[in-house]
């Protein structure tokens, strides 16, 4: 009797938990770009402090090797049990941003045989992509990013990267669940994960590991006519793979001011 009990009581907070992560995952609600607020965009609202000086583009095998030990501990001690819950993803969520998009079955064209993927924190979602897409990860200098008016309320700023280009940066946490957004995680976002081929960037709070995985280890979506850029899930890991490839074809429908040529260089 006692060992019922006991199990009664690990398994009612999990399960709020895994009720949690359902709902966030699942249940996000489209987020409309019509509805911006021009106060919003007019402020300079990102506040960076305590973070290391932007360097220039690195390589994603001197990114991982360079991050320090403390960013692997970074997660707070009770995410690996909330992250497990990823894993219970609905495949009817419903953003849906780039609506002209055809809907992606199956898995994505790099999940051949065995890839590597890059995980960072998001908001406390642990978040993977795949090393094929992924053009670098970059710093957030102090004094913050440059503001763009007249953009969506996802839409974080300009960052300098090498060679001159410009980084469309993301609030990743706002774009992906607005329903549960903080405006104050903004402010403590460290990093941008670049995506291969576009000006596009990722804004997130860690960057943890690089880990390879077999595509019998993910947990593959059958069906993506609705959040196209979610590909799957990894129970090992605990975390969710994203298509940053479909993402940034996403982002490029949903931005006021998209001009293809900037992805092409």
């Amino acid at each position: 009797m006692k060992r019922r009990n006991t199990q009664s009581s690990f398994a009612e907070p999990r399960q709020a938990l895994e009720s949690y992560l359902e709902s966030l995952l699942s249940e996000v609600p489209e987020y409309s770009t019509e509805d911006d607020d021009p106060a919003l965009d007019a402020t300079p609202h990102v506040v960076i402090t305590e973070v290391a000086p932007a360097d220039v583009q690195e390589s994603v095998n001197d990114q991982v090797e360079e991050q320090p030990a403390a960013l692997e501990d970074s997660f707070p001690a009770e995410q690996p049990v909330i992250a497990e819950a990823q894993v219970l993803l609905k495949e009817e969520s419903s953003v849906d941003g780039g609506q002209n998009l055809p809907p992606e079955l199956g898995k994505p064209g790099w999940a051949v045989n065995r890839f590597e993927c890059l995980l960072f924190n998001v908001s406390g979602l642990k978040l993977a992509v795949p090393l094929i897409e992924l053009g670098g990860v970059l710093t957030i200098p102090e004094k913050g990013l440059t503001p763009l008016f007249g953009q969506a309320k996802w839409f974080m700023g300009l960052l300098p990267a090498h060679g001159g280009r410009m980084i469309r940066v993301v609030d990743t946490a706002l774009w992906v669940m607005p329903d549960r957004y903080d405006e104050e995680q903004r402010k403590t976002m460290k990093y941008v994960i670049l995506i291969e081929g576009s000006d596009w960037g990722l804004g997130c709070h860690d960057v943890a590991e690089a880990i390879t995985l077999g595509e019998q280890e993910v947990r593959w979506r059958s069906e993506r006519s609705k959040r196209p850029w979610l590909a799957g899930t990894v129970i090992d890991h605990m975390c969710a793979i994203m298509d940053v490839g479909t993402m940034s074809k996403m982002l490029n429908a949903d931005d006021k001011n998209y001009q293809p040529k900037l992805a092409n260089r």
